[in-house]
């Protein structure tokens, strides 16, 4: 009969990886809340532009992205809505238009959202066999210790 082959595992590598794959997921994270923030915006914009729906008779528009200040306009159309198609490129489109390139945004960032959880997911589980690997090896030290 053949003896199952031994296999050494140095404690030192499981710990690091430990360590990397919590960098990791909170990293994952960072991004899966900007990606969730990106969305929610997004969100607010297509419901502005469908609330916008026939005009307004009096805006207020925020100056800045901090909302410092807000510009009071009124008599505005709804015929054209600025989108921006790349970091700073508008373009003047339709509201259905500018609706339906928002929800494009909305469906890519929501894949991106998935494939990032996907990722944690995969990353939870390695570090979960990880630590019950590590447990073991503490408590075969604590055996040999005693012995």
């Amino acid at each position: 009969m053949s003896r199952p082959t031994r296999v050494d595992i140095d404690p030192r590598e499981i710990v690091a990886r430990l360590q990397a794959i919590e960098s990791e997921i909170n990293m994952l994270r960072t991004q899966i809340a900007a990606v969730n923030d990106e969305v929610l915006a997004l969100r607010m914009a297509k419901a502005s532009i469908e609330a916008a729906e026939g005009g307004f008779e009096e805006v207020l528009v925020p100056g800045d992205p901090k909302g410092n200040i807000m510009l009071k306009t009124s008599g505005l159309k709804n015929d054209e809505i600025l989108v921006r198609i790349s970091r700073q490129v508008y373009a003047p489109l339709p509201p259905q238009k500018a609706v339906g390139i928002i929800e494009k945004r909305i469906n890519e960032l929501q894949n991106v959202a998935s494939s990032i959880e996907e990722r944690i997911n995969q990353l939870t589980k390695e570090y979960a066999v990880l630590s019950r690997q590590a447990e073991v090896l503490m408590q075969a030290a604590k055996t040999q210790g005693k012995g």
